[in-house]
């Protein structure tokens, strides 16, 4: 009885474990493939708008971003160490279309390549019309207070 006892109370004892490792493993996050991760913020990509991209990685060191819009030429930004795996940029989206990133490495290898489509972002007609109404207010408010303290022109007496 107690060699069945102890065997049950190690059989149990590894079951917990590999549930524990388990558990433990499902709730990190997974890096892709090849260990990199591209993180793209807004999203989605808007244009015209400022875009921060953060590449996080575990092995590799990342050193630049291509990013070709379109058929236009591309633009090459650096990327600055931020954390521990994790290296940003930030560049500034004026045209809508397909945004293609390329993550570069030191030695000019391609770690990473993505593809976004960048749409139009939506006009804000609201805080238009509201800076206007202030502006024509503010405009009538000087214009009355020049008028209150000038002189009428008077005109001459005839004989």
């Amino acid at each position: 009885m107690e060699g069945n006892q102890a065997l049950r109370t190690i059989t149990l004892v590894i079951a917990a474990l590999l549930i524990a490792m388990a558990l433990g493993s499902a709730s990190t996050p997974v890096l892709a493939a090849s260990g990199i991760r591209l993180i793209v913020s807004p999203k989605p990509l808007k244009a015209p708008s400022e875009t921060t991209f953060i590449v996080v990685t575990s092995h590799s060191i990342p050193t630049r971003l291509q990013l070709q819009l379109n058929t236009e030429s591309p633009v090459r930004i650096p990327l600055k160490k931020e954390a521990a795996h994790t290296y940003a940029a930030s560049h500034f989206i004026r045209s809508t279309g397909r945004l293609k990133v390329v993550v570069a490495g030191k030695d000019h290898r391609i770690l990473l390549q993505k593809s976004y489509a960048v749409s139009k972002a939506p006009s804000n007609i609201v805080g238009k019309v509201i800076i206007a109404v202030i502006f024509f207010g503010v405009s009538i408010w000087y214009w009355r207070k020049g008028q209150r303290y000038t002189a009428s022109p008077k005109t001459p007496e005839k004989k």
